[in-house]
């Protein structure tokens, strides 16, 4: 269930009503009160998400009265990308016209547009108030704005004992890790170092494995274990500690109390901490518990080791370098999957070597898929078990094991905002072990109007934004397998196919999935169903190695179905053309014909006003001659090989324009750079 995505949805319409509203483009159209009207009841519905959110409501009934919603929401999203559309495209117009004053004139397709336009605006109005008021029978209650913390303290509550088989595999690290602990006391200084990993590799694992060592335990007088998790509260930290040195909870929270006692117990003491499982990213609060650790002893000998998923909470905690945790070898992983299945000394016959090769790539090196799989087969002597297993996604197998697949989507639950959930859920549209492009992957999220700059960061533009997006998520170890330039700039990456679970789990999005068989090639594959689908895509990615040419070809005849389509990826040498109709495709903000052999795009594509992006790599396909009008147009990329006699002129008019792969210098008018 992904509730969140949609409340994430409204609040977007909501943004974009005010935007419309403050750039007077409904005043222009004569529709500021239909505009209120529908920003009124959309509020009104987002405050019922909120209390599905809080109570976690995913009954059938309930599921169906969000989905409907969901329609609306999009319906609404889309009339007012059709008003922008409208005012971009008088703007071009205008620009065109040598009588100003004649455009702007009433014309009779003017006043049927606003007629359009305010009768579809009320009707989604009338639609958001009957949900409204369906929403008090299935016993929702509107929840306030203000959003409340969610208590995992329990769910990840952890402790410094060992299991049975948790240790598989860490020998080296432990080593690596104790040693510099110990160089780092023999300095006489405290030394805080973080150990970073996505979540299930085993961070708290090898927390424990340090935290147990002989040479810790022989040369610190006091080890003290804190789970400190969500929300980071100093008082609270403190206290824990408090009570691990004396073994009784005094629940006092008073800090200058607390510290007293402490000084009391740690007097003449080394210690050493581990504060397991940090979320905090924010260095004021950090500083303060620091401050208060260097108080409570006067030895300097002390070392703090910490966990966590973010390499931002590293950066801000580490006087160390911080480990950065590496996976298990595939046969590490095999031996953890039969401690757990209680399988061990199996004879290796040649049906479960198949198995073994087959079970390892689905466990990825991550320990905690090991455990959650082997502890779901229990080894029975049945192999029909064990190849489900093979059959199945991780993430439909964590359905019946919730705490280990609640560990593991943590990472997405605690993301920050709502719109960077969204952007995670959108890598669910690709494929697995797919190669993320950073930059064009950013550009996407763009189009889907995922990122938004925030208040005090004016002097970026969209695209600084979206960097920062992309390194939120990867510092949560969200994405991974970095390729970077020579100049050390991250260029591409990769998604763990347990995380790519995830994010197909908590997608949202409607997909489209057109079935091929060899046996059907004359089926019908536009479907009543598949009709409706189209028609509420926002993505449509395909490539010649991953759809058949049937299917590809039925997308292509059906162009107009996908209506509002945000992104469109074509990469087929098999496509030579675009069909006429896609400048009717007015949402579409990314167009990737890369590998097509299209030879030229029709001038209607400049009709195309929102479109952001324009990739045409591995092509020599030739651009229309009026490009400026793409007025909305921020990245230009196509070959370096496109050969042309000269560019599109006047390509310095593309005001927006942030990337252009190369440019053609011509000594026409309006072919120079400037």
């Amino acid at each position: 269930m992904a509730e969140f995505l949609l409340t994430f949805a409204a609040e977007e319409v909501l943004k974009k009503v005010v935007k419309v509203a403050a750039e007077q483009i409904g005043l222009a159209w004569g529709l500021e009160k239909d505009l209120e009207e529908l920003r009124e009841w959309l509020l009104k519905t987002e405050a019922f998400l909120r209390d599905i959110n809080k109570r976690k409501l995913h009954s059938d009934s309930v599921r169906l009265w969000v989905d409907k919603l969901q329609d609306l929401v999009h319906e609404a999203e889309d009339l007012l990308d059709e008003l922008v559309y409208e005012d971009l495209r008088r703007k071009v117009q205008t620009a065109k016209m040598k009588k100003v004053r004649n455009f702007l004139s009433p014309s009779n397709n003017a006043f049927v547009f606003r007629v359009k336009m305010a009768n579809r605006m009320k009707n989604i109005s009338d639609l958001l108030c009957k949900h409204y008021h369906e929403a008090g029978s299935l016993g929702l209650v509107a929840s306030e704005s203000a959003e409340t913390e969610i208590d995992i303290s329990q769910l990840r509550e952890t402790v410094s004992e060992l299991d049975d088989f948790d240790v598989v595999g860490r020998d080296v690290e432990v080593s690596s890790i104790v040693n510099q602990v110990m160089d780092a006391t023999n300095r006489h200084v405290t030394s805080i170092l973080p150990i970073v990993g996505m979540g299930g590799l085993g961070k708290t694992t090898l927390a424990k494995l340090v935290f147990h060592h002989e040479r810790i335990r022989k040369h610190f007088d006091k080890t003290i274990w804190v789970c400190v998790s969500e929300p980071f509260l100093v008082n609270k930290i403190l206290g824990a500690i408090l009570e691990t040195l004396r073994g009784t909870s005094d629940r006092l929270d008073n800090k200058e109390v607390l510290l007293c006692e402490l000084k009391k117990e740690m007097h003449g003491k080394r210690y050493f901490l581990v504060l397991d499982d940090v979320w905090n990213e924010n260095p004021s609060l950090w500083d303060e518990l620091k401050n208060c650790l260097t108080r409570i002893t006067e030895e300097s000998e002390n070392s703090i080791l910490v966990t966590t998923r973010s390499i931002e909470v590293a950066k801000i905690m580490e006087t160390l370098p911080s480990y950065h945790l590496s996976k298990l070898s595939d046969d590490q992983c095999w031996y953890l999957f039969q401690e757990s299945a209680n399988a061990n000394g199996l004879p290796m016959t040649s049906s479960l070597k198949v198995f073994q090769e087959g079970l390892v790539k689905k466990i990825g090196g991550v320990p905690l898929v090991a455990k959650v799989l082997g502890r779901t087969v229990k080894f029975q002597g049945n192999f029909d078990i064990w190849v489900t297993i093979l059959e199945s996604e991780i993430s439909t197998l964590f359905q019946e094991e919730n705490f280990a697949l609640s560990i593991l989507k943590l990472s997405v639950d605690r993301l920050p905002s709502f719109s960077l959930k969204q952007c995670f859920a959108y890598c669910s549209n690709f494929p697995k072990d797919f190669v993320f492009r950073k930059d064009q992957l950013i550009q996407m999220w763009m189009a889907q109007g995922f990122i938004h700059l925030q208040e005090g960061r004016s002097n970026k533009t969209i695209e600084d934004e979206g960097d920062r997006y992309f390194k939120i998520l990867l510092s949560r170890c969200l994405f991974q397998d970095v390729v970077k330039d020579d100049r050390g700039r991250i260029i591409e990456c990769k998604m763990h196919d347990l995380i790519h679970d995830i994010a197909c789990d908590v997608s949202n999005e409607n997909k489209l999935q057109l079935d091929y068989s060899s046996n059907s090639l004359d089926g019908e594959l536009w479907t009543k169903e598949n009709q409706k689908l189209a028609r509420k895509l926002r993505t449509i990615i395909y490539y010649k190695e991953m759809i058949p040419h049937i299917i590809e070809r039925a997308i292509h005849d059906k162009m107009m179905n996908f209506f509002c389509l945000r992104v469109l990826i074509m990469n087929s040498n098999s496509i030579k053309e675009l069909p006429n109709s896609i400048h009717k495709l007015k949402h579409l903000r990314y167009l990737d014909i890369s590998g097509c052999v299209i030879k030229k795009l029709s001038e209607s594509i400049v009709l195309l006003y929102n479109l952001q992006t324009l990739r045409a790599e591995d092509t020599n396909v030739l651009l229309p001659k009026n490009l400026r009008e793409l007025i909305s147009l921020r990245h230009l990329e196509f070959s370096y090989t496109y050969v042309v006699e000269q560019m599109p002129p006047y390509l310095s008019q593309l005001i927006q324009l942030q990337t252009l792969s190369c440019f053609l210098v011509g000594f026409g008018k309006g072919c120079k750079i400037t």
